[in-house]
This record gives structure tokens, C-alpha cells and sequence, in this order.
């Protein structure tokens, strides 16, 4: 699945909350090339950027991993996000070329968690 958005900013109900971005294949679906990649990072880099003037005026909110966890969530953190590069490197040596993208939920989650997928 991907994050409904506008430009970049994450909507919620339709409205774009405040301070929230995505970009990639979360914004897009899991498709395209290192091009793909770097126009979709582009239009949600300028988002961000004409939007900071009032984002810097915002409290801090909480530990956003805190929020995460109390809504009963295990976030993938950087050793995950490790592992799941490990792991798609894993299956391109497999199939004799370089890293494969992992393409779904439950394969993604299970690299990162270090399980065979």
C-alpha cells in the first residue's frame, strides 16, 4: 500500500497533517528506477521546504518510536532497515545479480526481524 498525500505531505482525512512527508515507495507504490526515486524525493523536498517557516514555530512532539510502541506497533528501526538490505542482497547473489527488492508486507517484516520470508 502506499500513504495518501499531496506533493509529499502525508494527508490525513483528506487534510495534510502538519510536519508529515513521505516519499518513495511508501508515496508511490514499490515501481520505478534510482530516477523515480529522486523526482518523487524532489516534489516532497520542496513541500518540506516551503512549508518549514511554520513548521519551525511547532512544539516537539514525543519520541515518535514512543507513540509508536504505546499504539501497540513495532516499528522497523536501522538495524531492520539493515538487515532488510542484507536480505535483498541475499536473494540477488541468489539469483546471480545484484540486490532484489523484497516486494511485499510480510517479506519485508521478516528480514528485518531477521526470519527467512
Amino acid at each position: 500500500g502506499t500513504v495518501p498525500h499531496a506533493s509529499g505531505r502525508v494527508l490525513r482525512d483528506g487534510v495534510p497533517s502538519p510536519g508529515e512527508y513521505v516519499a518513495g515507495w511508501i508515496k508511490r507504490g514499490p515501481t520505478g528506477v534510482i530516477g523515480s526515486n529522486r523526482s518523487c524525493a524532489k516534489e516532497t523536498v520542496a513541500s518540506l521546504i516551503e512549508d518549514a517557516p511554520l513548521l519551525a514555530r511547532r512544539p516537539a512532539a514525543e519520541d515518535p518510536l514512543v507513540v509508536l510502541r504505546a499504539w501497540g506497533l513495532r516499528p522497523v528501526e536501522w538495524d531492520g532497515w539493515l538487515s532488510i538490505e542484507r536480505a535483498e542482497a541475499a536473494l540477488g547473489r541468489s539469483l546471480g545479480r545484484g540486490p532484489v527488492k523484497i516486494p511485499d508486507w510480510p517479506g519485508l517484516l521478516a528480514a528485518a526481524r531477521g526470519q527467512e520470508g
